[in-house]
């Protein structure tokens, strides 16, 4: 445990003082990137969960796009054997991003901007009405997400070796994907 923590100082240095993390630049976050991950432990800005720059596109959903870390990433290696693999919606028009849950959302479901911060809630079906009434947006339907999370995961996450099962995602109160 001790190693463990020393080991994370470090790195939590050498990221203050190099103003980088992973290589990516932190694009001037004040933040102070949190460490993560159980089996390979690894700091994250939990300012820049929603920065759509950061990612690739791999599908889209109607007018939203469907966005992950590039599979040849580090950050897309440590999400998954950390067993945070996840995905982000982005609507390109009106800027605004939901990320599939994982501990970067403490297991929910989020949205930003809205109301001028972050929305969590527990299942992706109570998103709807919000972002229709709060946005006027329409959301993908729950099972077409459900299915692109599951086709992205087989593709792109377990060839990865140490690769953790995937997060177990409430889309809608019937069914609950694992």
């Amino acid at each position: 445990m001790r190693n463990m923590r020393n080991f994370l100082w470090l790195l939590k240095m050498n990221v203050i003082i190099n103003n980088r993390s992973l290589g990516v630049s932190m694009r001037g976050s004040k933040s102070v990137p949190q460490p993560f991950g159980t089996q390979q432990p690894f700091l994250y800005d939990l300012e820049q969960r929603h920065d759509h720059h950061r990612r690739a596109l791999v599908f889209w959903l109607g007018e939203w796009e469907v966005l992950m870390y590039r599979p040849c990433s580090d950050m897309h290696r440590l999400l998954v054997v950390n067993g945070m693999f996840h995905l982000q919606l982005w609507h390109p028009e009106s800027k605004t991003s939901i990320l599939t849950p994982t501990a970067l959302t403490d297991g929910k479901f989020e949205v930003a901007p809205l109301f001028g911060s972050e929305f969590r809630t527990d299942s992706y079906e109570d998103l709807a009405p919000i972002l229709e009434a709060a946005r006027n947006l329409l959301i993908p339907h729950a099972a077409r997400v459900s299915d692109v999370f599951f086709a992205m995961f087989s593709e792109f996450a377990w060839r990865i070796p140490d690769a953790a099962a995937p997060p177990t995602l409430r889309f809608e109160n019937t069914f609950a994907a694992k």
